[in-house]
Order: structure tokens, then C-alpha cells, then sequence
């Protein structure tokens, strides 16, 4: 144990500096009656508690503060990692769309044909937005949806479903 008289003397001669005791020990190892000595502070167990005790409520706070965003953090890497995981499939069908819209220019090619450049830019644009935005909400939902034992089996599904080979590099 670290006595009283062993503390006052470490504190002779520190009148500018106080002495901090942190005894974390059960039971203490620094004599309670240190804490008299003149420019010494003890810190005990009881003390950290009591410490702790006034700031509960705030600490509280802080901690499910914290915790709300961990969990938020969780979820954005969780829906990147599925973003990741479902990329093959999501470029896949983003081709699928593309070869749709090529394949339907290409069949009404000859109808089209007397629109000037900017009229055919217009309405390439708005069959590649309209393939877009019908791809878009299955996507969205897949990621969503899916959990990490899941994932491929949503993955086959909406490839089957839309009629895309993931297996298939091109």
C-alpha cells in the first residue's frame, strides 16, 4: 500500500504541480488519508463511480447517440457491400437494357429515318431513360431486399425474371 507518509514526501517541493493518484486497485492501494496531503489528488474506484453516477444521463445520451451512428454506418456499408455483390447483375441488366433499346432503334430504323439528328437524338434518349427507369426500381429493391445469405438467390431470380445470363461475360 502507498501510505500517507510516503505520499507527502513525494509531494514535497511540487507547490506548482499537483500530484494525481489513480488507485484502480480492489482493495485500495493507496492509503484514503493521502488525499489530505496539501496539492494531492486520489482518484479511487468509488471516486470514478460517483464520477460516473453525476453524468449518467448525459452519458446515456451520448452512448445511444453513438449507437444510432454505428447502426447507420452499418447499414451504409451493408447496402454498399450489396451494391458490390450485385454489380455483375446490375451491369448485366443495365446491357440488356441498352441491347433492348439498340434491338427497337434498329427495328423502327426505317421509320425514324425522317427525323432530323435532333429528333432521333430525342427519341434514343427517351427509350435508353424509359429502359433506365424501369431497371431502376428492381435494383434499388434487390439491394434493399437482399441480406448476405440471400443475395444470389434474389440475384438468379431478377436475372431469370428479365431474362439476363449472369453467367454470360459479354
Amino acid at each position: 500500500m502507498i501510505t500517507h507518509a510516503a505520499v507527502a514526501r513525494a509531494a514535497t517541493g511540487r507547490a506548482d504541480r499537483h500530484l494525481v493518484l489513480v488507485d484502480l486497485a480492489v482493495p485500495r492501494d493507496v492509503d484514503p488519508e493521502a488525499s489530505y496531503v496539501d496539492g494531492v489528488r486520489v482518484i479511487d474506484v468509488v471516486a470514478l463511480r460517483e464520477r460516473a453516477d453525476e453524468h449518467a444521463p448525459e452519458a446515456a445520451a451520448q452512448i445511444e447517440a453513438a449507437r444510432e451512428l454505428v447502426a447507420e454506418e452499418i447499414g451504409r456499408w451493408e447496402l454498399r457491400r450489396r451494391g458490390d455483390e450485385l454489380a455483375p447483375l446490375i451491369r448485366a441488366l443495365n446491357a440488356r437494357g441498352d441491347a433492348v433499346v439498340r434491338g427497337e432503334l434498329a427495328r423502327h430504323g426505317s421509320r425514324l429515318s425522317a427525323l432530323t439528328p435532333d429528333e432521333r437524338e430525342a427519341v434514343e434518349a427517351l427509350a435508353r431513360g424509359i429502359a433506365a427507369k424501369l431497371l431502376h426500381d428492381p435494383i434499388v429493391e434487390l439491394k434493399a431486399r437482399s441480406d448476405p445469405a440471400s443475395d444470389r438467390a434474389h440475384a438468379r431470380l431478377l436475372a431469370d425474371l428479365l431474362g439476363v445470363d449472369l453467367d454470360d461475360p459479354s
